[in-house]
């Protein structure tokens, strides 16, 4: 019974890993986060309609830490993603 009990956590030990919070491996879990762009647009850097309630989009600011836009009011909770058209 001892072995068996051994042999799970060694199991459960390799497969748990650790918490990967690095940004250069992002694509599959782990709570990683996406990359950031780093261009900076002037313009064009949402869909239309981005950010209509707060004031449109601020391309300027580059974005957010999750890659998201952030909007001329200073939201930054938005789910559109930062990218330069």
């Amino acid at each position: 019974m001892v072995s068996v009990c051994l042999m799970f956590a060694m199991v459960v030990a390799i497969s748990c890993g650790e918490y990967d919070d690095d940004d250069d491996d992002y694509g599959g879990g782990g709570g990683n986060r996406p990359p950031i762009p780093t261009e900076v647009c002037d313009t064009n850097c949402a869909v239309p309609g981005a950010c209509s309630e707060h004031g449109g989009v601020n391309c300027s600011a580059g974005p957010d830490n999750d890659a998201s836009v952030i909007c001329n009011d200073g939201y930054k909770d938005s789910s559109i993603k930062y990218n330069c058209y």
